[in-house]
């Protein structure tokens, strides 16, 4: 009798063990998880994407990035947008980072494996980049960085230092000067001058979709440059943008320099900027 009951104790203990090692975090009847650390792992744009988690008092206190092979500047600060946001709404109903879509959704999967969420679709090791119309967004903007890597600065060659010659001086016999024809000289065109007075409205093709000039000429010159409408990315396409406007009226044309790392949203305001020009001639 002693013996069964023992037997009984023991299956009892180990079941109770078994029960405690269910998955981590899941959320309890309260609504909260349960403290502790805990590790997962998300699919990203060029690999995996592993985090982790650390429950206090039921909330999720700290979500470190453990590793992540997204492009620099691109798919890194979309999983840390994603994870700040994660942490504020306390929840992985968050929306994504534009122009980082895969590495915000692998950001988010790999927390929801960490809380017990939901089962681990990869192992970790390197994944292969999803085929999914989202990628586009990444795979240009990762383009536009390595074409600007390209780019070099032209190397300053120091001058030689020559060493002075001696020269014997030389015996010149006076030359008859006969009198120079003078020239009229060629007067270069002002840069935006003989425009007719008036505001015209160009549009061109930007990132995100069409970008709209307004140009304002007075007394043949550029006086203003307003933007009517654009659909940029902030802080990167919008900046170019403003910045192409400010450069169009204080150097009184429309033939400017792109701006570097926003290529395609600086070529587009300075199309339809030289397409309202065209309207002025």
């Amino acid at each position: 009798m002693k013996k069964k009951f023992a037997l009984a104790l023991v299956f009892a203990l180990t079941m109770g063990v078994f029960a405690g090692c269910s998955k981590p975090a899941k959320e309890a009847a309260t609504g909260k998880f349960t403290d502790g650390v805990y590790e997962g792992v998300g699919e990203g744009f060029k690999g995996n994407i592993k985090v982790s988690v650390k429950v206090e008092n039921g909330n999720i206190k700290t979500i470190d990035l453990l590793e992540i092979e997204d492009t620099p500047g691109i798919g890194d600060e979309g999983a840390k947008e994603v994870i700040a946001k994660i942490i504020e709404k306390q929840s992985t109903e968050v929306e994504v980072k534009s122009g980082a879509t895969v590495s915000s959704n692998g950001t988010m999967e790999a927390v929801e494996v960490a809380l017990g969420l939901k089962e681990a679709k990869v192992a970790e090791k390197p994944a292969e980049a999803p085929k999914e119309e989202e990628v586009k967004e990444e795979e240009k903007k990762e383009e536009e960085v390595k074409e600007e890597e390209k780019k070099e600065e032209p190397k300053k060659e120091e001058p030689k230092k020559e060493e002075p010659k001696k020269e014997e001086p030389k015996k010149e016999e006076p030359k008859k000067e006969e009198p120079k024809k003078e020239e009229p000289k060629k007067e270069e065109p002002k840069a935006a001058d003989g425009f007719k007075d008036g505001s015209y409205v160009g549009k061109a093709e930007g990132f995100y979709g069409n970008i709209e000039m307004k140009v304002t000429i007075s007394g043949g010159k550029i006086s203003d440059v307003t933007i009517n409408k654009m659909d940029e990315t902030e802080g990167i396409g919008d900046v170019a943008v403003k910045k192409i406007a400010e450069n169009a009226k204080a150097k009184n044309t429309g033939d400017l320099d792109t701006i570097s790392g926003a290529t395609v949203s600086s070529t587009g305001a300075i199309t339809a900027i030289k397409n309202a020009l065209s309207q002025a001639k």
